[in-house]
C-alpha cells in the first residue's frame, strides 16, 4: 500500500490496524513469476519442469 494511502487510512480511521491478505500476495506473486517465465521461454528454451521446480523451490 502507498504511503499516501496509509496516511489518509490514518487519518480517516484512526482505530483501523493494517491486515495483510496473504492469499492474494501470493496470488500475485504466482502470477508475476509465471509472466516472467512465459517471456523467458520466448528466448531460451527450458526443461519442461522448470515451473514446477521453481515455484516449489520458493517454498523452501
Amino acid at each position: 500500500m502507498s504511503p499516501a494511502f496509509l496516511a489518509a487510512v490514518g487519518e480517516t480511521f484512526p482505530e483501523a490496524s493494517v491486515t495483510v491478505d496473504w492469499f492474494h500476495v501470493v496470488q500475485l506473486f504466482t502470477r508475476a513469476l509465471d509472466e516472467v517465465r512465459k517471456s523467458e521461454a520466448k528466448l531460451v528454451e527450458m526443461p519442461a519442469a522448470v515451473r514446477w521446480a521453481v515455484l516449489c523451490c520458493l517454498r523452501c
